[in-house]
Parts: C-alpha cells; sequence; structure tokens
C-alpha cells in the first residue's frame, strides 16, 4: 500500500472545502458504492490509502491528478471523475486570482500569470498524466516566450498560428477522445489565450484571437454539453458568439452559431423556439450563398 504525506496530495488541506470538490467527493462515493466497493476494498485497487480516499470523498482534500485517473478508470466512471476534478481545478485558480484584486497591479498581473500556469498543469495533467503535465507546461511557456511580438501586440503570429493549429486537432480529437480528455486540452489552450483576448491589441491582431479563440470556445462548450452540464455549455455559447462575430469571419460565426443550434436542438429540456432564434441568426450570417455553414443553419 503507497504511504502518502501531506505534501503528496496536490490539494492541500481544503478545509473551506469548494463546493466543487464537495461534489467531486459525492460523486467519489457514489461510484464506489455503485460498485458495491469498501473504503479499503477501492484502497487495495487503486494503490491509494483507505483514509485519504475517505477524506477526498468528505471533500477534506483534494487528490492529486494521478490519484483521480486511477479512481475514474477503477470505477469504470466514463471520465466524469476527471471533469469534475477539471471543473473544481479551474474554480481553485478563479478563486485565487478573484484574491488578487486588490494587490498592486505589478503584483496582480504575476499572480494571475502563476495561476493560469497552475490551471494549465492541471488542466493538461487530467488529459496526459501528472508526470509530464509540468514539463509540457513549461516548455510551453518557454516557447511563447521565445517568439518575436508583433509590434504592439502582446502575442505573436506563430502563437495566433499555433491556436489555429491546436484547433483542429482538439476538433479531430473530439471524435475519438473522451470529452473530459478533449476538454482539459481546450481549457490548457484557451487558458493561454485569455489574458491577450482582454489587453488591447492592434485590430488585425484581435480579430485573428478573436477567430482562434472562438473556435475553442466552440468545441469548450460542445464538451460541456456531452459531460451533460447544460449550464456551462450556454455559457460557452454566449462566448462562441461574442468571439466569432469579433473576428470579422461571418462564415465563420454562422458555422460555430449553427452548431450550436444543432447541439441544443437535441436537448429535450431545450425551448425549440429560442434554438429556433439561433438557427436563424446563423442562417443570416451564412447568407444564400451554398456554404456548409448554411446547410448546418438551415438542418437545424
Amino acid at each position: 500500500m503507497r504511504r502518502i504525506t501531506r505534501t503528496d496530495v496536490t490539494g492541500q488541506l481544503t478545509a473551506n472545502a469548494s463546493t466543487e470538490w464537495r461534489e467531486f467527493g459525492r460523486t467519489l462515493r457514489a461510484w464506489r458504492e455503485r460498485r458495491e466497493l469498501s473504503l479499503r476494498d477501492l484502497a487495495e485497487r487503486v494503490r491509494w490509502h483507505f483514509s485519504l480516499i475517505g477524506k477526498w470523498e468528505q471533500g477534506k482534500n483534494r487528490p492529486p491528478v494521478e490519484a483521480i485517473t486511477a479512481l475514474d478508470a477503477e470505477l469504470d466512471a466514463g471520465g466524469e471523475l476527471m471533469a469534475q476534478a477539471l471543473r473544481a481545478a479551474m474554480v481553485d485558480a478563479d478563486q485565487a486570482r478573484k484574491g488578487t484584486v486588490e494587490a498592486k497591479a505589478s503584483t496582480r498581473d504575476e499572480g494571475e500569470d502563476m495561476e493560469r500556469r497552475r490551471l494549465m498543469r492541471d488542466a493538461a495533467a487530467v488529459a496526459v498524466g501528472g508526470a509530464v503535465a509540468p514539463v509540457l507546461a513549461t516548455l510551453t511557456d518557454a516557447w511563447q516566450a521565445s517568439e518575436p511580438r508583433i509590434s504592439g501586440a502582446s502575442v505573436s503570429q506563430e502563437m495566433i498560428d499555433d491556436w489555429e493549429d491546436a484547433a483542429d486537432i482538439h476538433a479531430k480529437r473530439a471524435y475519438v477522445d473522451p470529452p473530459a480528455v478533449v476538454l482539459a486540452a481546450l481549457a490548457a489552450d484557451f487558458t493561454n489565450m485569455a489574458p491577450h483576448l482582454s489587453r488591447t491589441q492592434p485590430e488585425p491582431v484581435q480579430s485573428d484571437l478573436a477567430h482562434a479563440a472562438a473556435r475553442h470556445a466552440a468545441l469548450i462548450a460542445g464538451k460541456w454539453f456531452d459531460l451533460g452540464n447544460r449550464r456551462e455549455a450556454h455559457r460557452w455559447w454566449a462566448k462562441t458568439r461574442t468571439l466569432s462575430e469579433r473576428s470579422g469571419d461571418t462564415l465563420l460565426a454562422a458555422w460555430l452559431i449553427g452548431r450550436e443550434a444543432a447541439y441544443r436542438r437535441a436537448d429535450p429540456d431545450e425551448d425549440l423556439a429560442d434554438v429556433l432564434l439561433v438557427a436563424q441568426r446563423a442562417h443570416r450570417l451564412a447568407g444564400d450563398h451554398p456554404s456548409a455553414p448554411l446547410v448546418i443553419a438551415l438542418s437545424a
């Protein structure tokens, strides 16, 4: 049986556990009981001490990525535990950023950059495993720092091109990888783009950034939908609409908004009148010239 010290647990003690980590614990317990396993039985299978698993179920400690991966696989949870852990990690990072609001501007920027990097590591770790994730994040930081910035912008052309290429890769992987794994990879890239989206950029750079970010946002919305989280899906579809229209590419906006309508049409809880309005918006953007976005809009 593996012996673990407190520092081995990526989540320090969470005395004031977030709602998301408590929800993770409740889900973990539900899956364990569904498999008719005691804490000791599960501990023997995943090689983590039963007392730690008990604390994770109570939301008192935040489990490390390798434990989350092992638990999800052993309980055959289909990525549900990984998805909830990712959501909780994102909330942790957001709360930490909010805690720096009263700090000096320079300190705040430094703290936010550090939290973004931590979030990227958490997200990438869910996707590729805890050991290699920090290496990947560090290499990404180093590569971006080495690229010359566009005049007046906070990004390089290579960074923008890389995010566009990444969107292609994420779209292909979305058909074969579990939703939680795809969402983790998307979270790492979007988190990397986010600070640049909020800064003043030259108009062409702002449009190109919005173009790449809109493609990521649409995929994020779709994966949240696949995981059954309608609230997050709607939030990211709204972000997709804003970014796609900011990009100035009307066909891209028509395509992504049409995809939103197609997803929402399949949800029995949706008001079809609202879905129709979304589809009509996509149709207006697509125009009447034959195109893939027009087909998507009309089919929705």
